[in-house]
């Protein structure tokens, strides 16, 4: 590093001195020749070949497309937890036990009057068909007979209740109960939440609406992982915010190492379009003058100045349309002060595309 900063300072030394002798040359006799030429040193980097995109930055916060907040069906004292905070549980799962003693009692108490009717019933039909009682008669025993099987149903499916059960797949987030509590109907038990696909929710200005669709690539950086995460734009608001101005964008991405979590910052990059086989060159190489854009291409010891034509860029490269080719050295430090054909040494050459 501060091998390369000593570079950095030689070739801004140098050059900054060469403009220098080159402008007081020139006040002092416009017929007068340098009797030494100076030669810059400048660090340089090859023209290379390869894939660079188009794409828009964001940051968003991560959520998980499926969570859920698991009730109380019924009150009654918490009896026996079955889960923790990180355990995965399966749809259906049961995480709590709510005490059962009045409910099974209730339970005995409804079927035993419901076997009561049903015989009720059996005796009725059989005096209904001998013509022994009106169908009023029968009707109302048949009445009481479907009234006690659906309170007989009620008590059961209450039983059942007071077994907390999960109602998706995934890892349980919180507990907000503990042993011994008082459950109340409809209050928080848990909370679950799929780790399985977790969203990238983003807000993309209505000027980049035209380069979006459903179906793009995106990648997802985080700081729990130097790689980035794939992802799949999954959906796009039909309407625009009125007050932001922006498009509510939804990115899919799946996570099988389960990094990812619901509440982490995150960078996100939507790709529009990839070019292949794209000259490239550093950003720190390209030179704006005058609404120009030019590079330096070093040839036989000489900088040559090249206008360009450019396309993709990223934080790193730049495509090139027109002006330079592969292998060329393109100069990308020391060439702010230099001018067309002058004499350069390339003292370091790197590779950082």
């Amino acid at each position: 590093m501060n091998r390369r900063l000593r570079l950095l300072a030689i070739v801004s030394l140098a050059a900054s001195s060469a403009f220098v002798l080159s402008a007081c040359s020139e006040v002092k006799s416009e017929d007068k020749q340098l009797e030494e030429i100076v030669t810059i040193p400048v660090i340089a980097e090859p023209v290379m070949v390869g894939s660079i995109s188009a794409s828009y930055g964001t940051t968003a916060s991560l959520e998980a497309a499926s969570e859920a907040s698991v009730t109380g069906r019924l009150s009654g004292i918490v009896t026996k937890i079955f889960v923790e905070e990180g355990d995965y549980v399966q749809a259906g799962q049961a995480l709590a036990q709510l005490d059962v003693d009045k409910l099974e009692l209730e339970v005995q108490q409804a079927s035993a009057r419901f076997s009561q009717t049903k015989n009720d019933l059996n005796r009725n039909k059989k005096m209904f068909n001998k013509g022994l009682i009106s169908s009023e008669a029968f009707d109302r025993v048949k009445f009481d007979y479907d009234a006690q099987k659906a309170a007989t149903d009620l008590a059961k499916l209450n039983l059942e209740y007071a077994t907390i059960r999960a109602s998706i797949s995934g890892v349980i987030a919180i507990r907000y109960i503990k042993e011994g509590n008082l459950l109340k109907q409809n209050d928080a038990a848990f909370h679950i939440t799929d780790l399985s696909e977790i969203l990238a929710i983003i807000h993309i200005p209505e000027s980049e609406k035209a380069g979006l669709a459903v179906g793009q690539l995106a990648r997802i950086f985080v700081e729990a992982s130097v790689q980035p995460f794939i992802g799949i734009v999954q959906r796009i608001s039909p309407i625009i915010d009125r007050d932001s101005g922006t498009i509510r964008v939804t990115v899919s991405l799946s996570d099988e190492s389960f990094v990812l979590r619901p509440g982490m910052f995150s960078r996100v990059s939507i790709i529009y379009d990839t070019h292949q086989q794209a000259i490239l060159v550093p950003k720190d190489s390209i030179i704006t003058e005058d609404s120009e854009l030019s590079v330096y291409i070093v040839e036989d010891g000489v900088a040559h100045k090249r206008l360009v034509a450019i396309g993709f860029s990223n934080s790193t490269s730049v495509e090139i349309l027109q002006g330079v080719e592969e292998n060329e050295m393109v100069i990308t430090t020391g060439q702010r002060n230099l001018r067309d054909k002058a004499q350069v040494e390339i003292i370091e050459v790197v590779t950082s595309l």
